[in-house]
């Protein structure tokens, strides 16, 4: 019974119903930056809005970053539940959580200490920096939850 989507549910059935989770998480992170900019515009401050949109790659980084072992250790784990080899499955399974769990404590420790670098190569004027230095700092913060 609990392999039944991988056994008998037709494949674009499967896949609609795996890949919707993700395809919702993209579109919330998505509606998060919009919403982000429109209310950091709404100060009328353009070094704001140029801060925030300087440091959308470290955003969008992060992201990637996390679905390394989201996405592809579903995938990997989906092909072994399918082959019925469950307990390796389970074991990519905890690996994929532990190993996303550290990798945003590293993470967010890198960019802590290498803010200044990223930002210069970022590039932005020196009033625009301090913006950046805040986004990064909270992006930081959250880079945590963002690769769990």
């Amino acid at each position: 019974m609990e392999n039944e989507i991988f056994e008998k549910t037709p494949v674009h059935k499967a896949f609609f119903s795996l890949a919707l989770p993700v395809v919702m998480g993209m579109v919330v992170s998505l509606l998060y930056n919009m919403v982000d900019t429109f209310f950091i515009a709404r100060t009328g401050n353009t070094n704001l809005v140029a801060g925030i949109s300087l440091c959308s790659p470290v955003f969008t980084c992060l992201i990637a970053l996390g679905d390394i072992l989201g996405l592809g250790g579903s995938s990997v784990i989906s092909r072994l539940f399918g082959q019925k080899r469950d307990e390796e499955g389970k074991r990519i399974s905890v690996f994929c959580f532990y190993g996303s769990l550290l990798g945003g404590c590293v993470v967010a420790v890198l960019l802590l200490v290498f803010r200044t670098p990223l930002l210069n190569l970022l590039g932005g004027r020196i009033r625009i920096r301090l913006f950046m230095r805040l986004r990064t700092t909270r992006l930081s913060r959250w880079a945590l939850l963002l690769l769990f």
